[in-house]
C-alpha cells in the first residue's frame, strides 16, 4: 500500500523544485515564502465518532503551489504535524535544511518549540499573535502606541491603499528591532498592522483591527514592506487552496473515507493544474489556467483526470486518481 504522507513528499519536492528552477530562471531571488494551515475535510470521518479528517499543509506564496501535505492524527492538533512536515520540505532541499525559506502561519503555531527548531536549521519565520498567547501579546503591545490617535508622532513606516470588490482596505504597519526584552526565540523583529475597510463612499463598514506579530527576520532582510506583505500573503491559502477545494471541486461532499483516499483525492484536487514549462518555453511567457477557468474547464471535460487540458503549450499534471 502507499503511504499518502510519503507520497505527498515526493510531489510536494518535485513542486519545490519546480518553483525553485523557475525563479532561477526569471532571475527573482530572494527568499521564499511558504504558508502553513490545516483544512478539515467535513465529509469525510474518522473511524472515531464526530472526527473528521483534517489535512495540513504548505503552499508557496506567490506561485500558489502545494509543497507539503500531512495528515493530522485524529487525537491531536496540526501543531504537532508543523515539524514532520518542515522535515518532508527539508528532505527536498540540496542542503536538506531550511536556508532561504520563510514560513507564515496563523496565531495557533506562535509555539515556542516548532519556531526555534525552524530558526535553528536554517529557515525564519514570521507569524502573528492573538489572544491564545496573552503575555507575549502584551509586551509587543507595549512596544507601539497603544491606539491610533497616539501615533501621530510615530508615524507609519508603510502603507498599502488597495480598492476593488466593492469597498477600500487601509493596511498600515509600524516595525521594531528593539525587542531584547521579548521573551520568545530568535525574534529580531515586532510589527503591529492597522487594518481599515470602508465602502467606495470611504464610510467605514468594518470595525478597525490592530494585529502585532513577531518575525525573525532582521530588518535588513526584511523591510516593513516586505512584512506587510508576508502578513498579507498568508491569507492567499485561503482563496488558493481551501477555496479552490471547497468551490471548484466541492469538497466538502465528497464523503469517500475509506484508508488513505481524502487525502489522496485531497492531493489531486490541489495539484489539478500544476504548470510546467515546456521545452522551448521562454519562460514567463504564459501564464497558468485562473481557478475559475480551470473549474469551467474541468466541468466541460468529464473525462479530465485521463486527458489533461492543453493550455497555450504547457504541461498540466493530473491526479485526481490514484
Amino acid at each position: 500500500m502507499i503511504d499518502a504522507d510519503h507520497a505527498d513528499q515526493l510531489v510536494g519536492a518535485w513542486l519545490l523544485g519546480l518553483v525553485r528552477s523557475g525563479r532561477m530562471t526569471a532571475e527573482q531571488a530572494g527568499v521564499i515564502l511558504i504558508a502553513l494551515d490545516g483544512k478539515v475535510l467535513r465529509g469525510a470521518w474518522e473511524e472515531l465518532p464526530d472526527v473528521k479528517v483534517k489535512l495540513f499543509s504548505a503552499l508557496v506564496h506567490g506561485e500558489g503551489v502545494i509543497i507539503g501535505q500531512r495528515k493530522v492524527p485524529e487525537d491531536t492538533t496540526e501543531v504537532t504535524q508543523v515539524l514532520p512536515l518542515v522535515d518532508d520540505i527539508a528532505a527536498a532541499s540540496p542542503d536538506r535544511d531550511l536556508t532561504g525559506l520563510v514560513f507564515t502561519a496563523d496565531a495557533l503555531h506562535v509555539h515556542r518549540d516548532n519556531l526555534a527548531q525552524i530558526a535553528g536549521r536554517g529557515g525564519d519565520y514570521l507569524i502573528t499573535v492573538k489572544g491564545n498567547q496573552p503575555t507575549l501579546r502584551r509586551e509587543l503591545a507595549a512596544l507601539f502606541p497603544a491606539s491610533p490617535a497616539d501615533r501621530g508622532d510615530f508615524p507609519p513606516h508603510h502603507t498599502t491603499y488597495d480598492r476593488g470588490h466593492g469597498r477600500i482596505e487601509l493596511r498600515t504597519i509600524w516595525c521594531t528591532s528593539e525587542v531584547a526584552g521579548i521573551d520568545f526565540p530568535y525574534v529580531y523583529q515586532a510589527y503591529c498592522i492597522h487594518r481599515e475597510t470602508f465602502n467606495l463612499a470611504e464610510k467605514p463598514i468594518r470595525k478597525p483591527e490592530t494585529v502585532y506579530g513577531i518575525t525573525s527576520l532582521t530588518a535588513w532582510q526584511a523591510n516593513p514592506a516586505d512584512a506587510l506583505a508576508a502578513n498579507r500573503g498568508h491569507w492567499g491559502i485561503e482563496n488558493r487552496e481551501h477555496y479552490s477545494r471547497d468551490r471548484t471541486f466541492d469538497e466538502d461532499r465528497s464523503q469517500v473515507r475509506t484508508g488513505a483516499s481524502p487525502q489522496f483525492l485531497a492531493t489531486g484536487r490541489t495539484r489539478p493544474g500544476v504548470p510546467v514549462p515546456a521545452p522551448g518555453l521562454r519562460p514567463g511567457a504564459h501564464r497558468p489556467l485562473k481557478r475559475s477557468d480551470l473549474g469551467r474547464r474541468l466541468r466541460e471535460r468529464k473525462d479530465f483526470a485521463d486527458h489533461p487540458v492543453p493550455a497555450r503549450g504547457r504541461v498540466y499534471i493530473w491526479l485526481a486518481r490514484v
